[in-house]
């Protein structure tokens, strides 16, 4: 049910976190329709757009296909713990359910937490740009499921970025929801090999067999090529500032590009040197070489 904002579209409801998740409901509700619109906008940026089969209902005559906007569910009752996207081809609707975390008292809101949204959201993207708008069936394989849940985790970093963000940062998913400091993944992401010192190898161990497990491992990659890129090239703070050369707008413009690039159900090396492709035709091989010592860590 939508909140109702009344003829003022006043979007203020009362939220306290004392209380169960039902007390918030609209509250939630009006978070999650402030990333998903913020998810949009900046996606666009990226030519996440009509033609690239974005989400929206009204496509306004500039390709692609209308009536596929998100429907997020808050405080959904087909599961807990989790929070899942749902990724038809272009026109047709998307459904991004989020989940309540039990494991405290009271119960914590997926829809309150920026990070598992944005990864949410995420999964929506990468579907849609890998094989084509009409495809939502190439990213099945198990490396594809893997790294799908890498760029997810890749696009909440990207995001929640800031001037004052360093290379060595502790950075987590859903660290509201599991009320931890880590949050819902194994390591931080952060370039301190001590605190993760996730590689390629990592993919071998049993344990990363999962695949949000395994899609730390691309993600913590691209952290690295992230900070690397920004080492060289500079920090826009303005993620909708897509015109910038900056490491991290260049950075997220490789990643959307490879995305359209690589072949459908990629592996880590397809997605590797998709982007690497698409660094020499944006840069022309200007920073190759940042490329391949982030890829090589």
């Amino acid at each position: 049910m939508r909140p109702d904002v009344g003829k003022g579209l006043r979007f203020e409801f009362p939220l306290d976190l004392s209380q169960e998740p039902i007390s918030y409901v609209d509250a939630a509700t009006v978070n999650a329709f402030y990333w998903c619109n913020i998810a949009h906008d900046v996606f666009y940026q990226y030519r996440f757009d009509e033609v690239s089969g974005n989400f929206q209902e009204n496509n306004f005559d500039k390709g692609g296909l209308d009536n596929d906007q998100v429907l997020a569910i808050v405080q959904s009752g087909r599961g807990t713990n989790n929070a899942e996207f749902y990724t038809p081809p272009d026109g047709r609707q998307a459904s991004m359910y989020l989940y309540l975390f039990t494991q405290s008292t009271p119960a914590r809101d997926t829809a309150l937490d920026a990070s598992v949204i944005i990864h949410e959201y995420g999964h929506g993207v990468s579907t849609r740009l890998t094989g084509g708008t009409a495809n939502s069936n190439c990213l099945q394989s198990v490396e594809a499921k893997r790294l799908n849940e890498g760029w997810s985790d890749f696009y909440s970093i990207f995001f929640r970025q800031t001037s004052q963000s360093t290379r060595m940062d502790n950075v987590t998913i859903g660290q509201y929801v599991d009320n931890s400091s880590q949050g819902l993944r194994n390591y931080f992401y952060t370039t301190d090999q001590k605190l993760n010192p996730h590689s390629f190898g990592y993919l071998n161990y049993p344990s990363y067999f999962e695949p949000h497990n395994s899609g730390e491992v691309w993600a913590t990659m691209l952290n690295d090529l992230l900070w690397d890129m920004v080492d060289v090239a500079g920090f826009e703070p303005n993620v909708h500032n897509s015109a910038s050369t900056a490491g991290n707008i260049l950075t997220m413009k490789y990643v959307m590009n490879g995305l359209r690039l690589q072949s459908c159900n990629p592996s880590f090396l397809d997605a590797r040197d998709a982007i690497i492709q698409v660094e020499q035709t944006i840069t022309r091989g200007q920073y190759l070489c940042v490329l391949w010592k982030a890829f090589a860590n």
